[in-house]
């Protein structure tokens, strides 16, 4: 019954964003958000293929080591909910460092909730130093 607890308890987490807002910017989407006294930058961008998305915390993309994870990672993942309701993407894509495996099987969770909520397939494509995510819309 703990285990269940548990799962129950990280899903709640994951459905906790922060307040966020869409900034104006004329070759991409820009949106920012506050957590814990931290600036949350997210930008997503037409590659022509697909819609890359990159997001960091104080000018930083590395781990921010705050314990803030959940609620940033759910601030993405409302951010990209709100983009496909606007743009309906096909595709979608974003890195993480391979050498941070914390990080990778933080993104592998959120992904693949997000993606099966969402209807879109999803997979993982490590090579060098990066893991790349990438979200395919079913149809």
């Amino acid at each position: 019954m703990q285990t269940f607890k548990s799962f129950a308890s990280l899903t709640e987490l994951f459905d906790r964003p922060a307040r966020w807002r869409e900034k104006p910017h004329p070759a991409m989407k820009v949106y920012k958000a506050t957590i814990e006294g931290k600036e949350l930058d997210v930008r997503i961008w037409d590659t022509g293929d697909d819609w890359q998305v990159m997001f960091k915390v104080d000018d930083q993309v590395d781990v921010t080591g705050t314990g803030d994870e959940f609620t940033i990672f759910a601030t993405v993942f409302d951010i990209l909910d709100d983009f496909i309701n606007q743009e309906s993407p096909e595709m979608i894509e974003f890195e993480a460092l391979k050498s941070d495996q914390s990080r990778i099987k933080l993104y592998d969770r959120f992904v693949k909730r997000f993606a099966s909520r969402r209807g879109y397939d999803s997979k993982r494509r490590d090579s060098g130093r990066d893991s790349k995510f990438i979200l395919t819309r079913k149809d």
